[in-house]
């Protein structure tokens, strides 16, 4: 799966793999005999760099040392799992030029299952055809067109549009919070991105640029949408400052966490 997501990659349209792009995989302590052999492949690829990770370190302390390996304006995440769109960056990157005054930018994403054929144009986007986490940006989705949002937090507490694999963010403000939270295995990406929304300017564009492989091994695969280790890493978020306008929100999730948690 890791040479698929690259090669989504090296078709992006407008920009060339190790001449516009810089391409870092975070080998997080692979072992099985096809995963070494794909990381040697991948690391053959012109303008793709492979870091690894002293052992198992997880998806946060890996992307952070990822990005430790790159220089650009602005970061864009990929799990080897998953798939970007032939002009997902050259839309995010469109946006940056057409709104100079936003640290981030964000679309809609496209969820696919592992053992079936993939087929983008048959995808929906989940942040559009989601009632809950369409709220935010429901502007952007009646329109057609890119919304900008100033520090939208408390909008997007308990709706959350924004997904790892569908967001562009500037590596200042990145670096400027610490990068992903480390030591969770899942919920440090709202973690980060609920910070984000706290200190930088948005813009949603209403298209899907990038396609998450759902229904194999992955971390998430047999998660509840907001379990203990979510409601754990709310916590944590709660006693930031950045999070002082909505820590009653974050308190009713924590809540509904544990409850969830002990009727299931």
């Amino acid at each position: 799966m890791l040479l698929e997501a690259l090669t989504s990659i090296q078709a992006q349209r407008s920009f060339t793999l190790g001449r516009d792009l810089e391409v870092v995989v975070a080998d997080d302590g692979s072992f099985r005999s096809d995963s070494v052999q794909a990381i040697a492949r991948a690391q053959a690829i012109h303008g793709v760099k492979v870091l690894r990770t002293r052992g198992r370190t997880g998806p946060a302390a890996a992307r952070n040392f990822a990005v430790q390996g790159t220089c650009g304006e602005w970061l864009s995440f990929l799990d080897a799992d998953d798939l970007y769109a032939p002009d997902a960056l050259e839309l995010r990157w469109a946006t940056t030029q057409a709104h100079p005054s936003v640290g981030c930018v964000v679309t809609d994403y496209g969820e696919f299952a592992a053992d079936a054929p993939f087929a983008p144009k048959e995808l929906r986007g989940v942040i559009a055809s989601t009632p809950r986490r369409r709220l935010a940006v429901q502007a952007a989705i009646d329109s057609g067109q890119t919304l900008v949002l100033n520090r939208p937090l408390k909008s997007f507490v308990g709706t959350m549009p924004m997904c790892t694999i569908s967001v562009f963010v500037r590596r200042d403000a990145f670096i400027g919070l610490g990068g992903f939270p480390e030591g969770y295995d899942i919920g440090e990406d709202l973690h980060l991105w609920l910070r984000i929304a706290a200190t930088q300017t948005l813009a949603y564009v209403p298209r899907v640029t990038a396609y998450c492989r759902k229904g194999h091994a992955s971390l998430t695969r047999s998660e509840s949408r907001l379990n203990l280790k979510t409601a754990r890493c709310y916590e944590h978020l709660a006693r930031d400052p950045l999070m002082a306008p909505i820590r009653r929100q974050l308190q009713a999730l924590i809540a509904e966490g544990y409850l969830a948690e002990g009727y299931a």
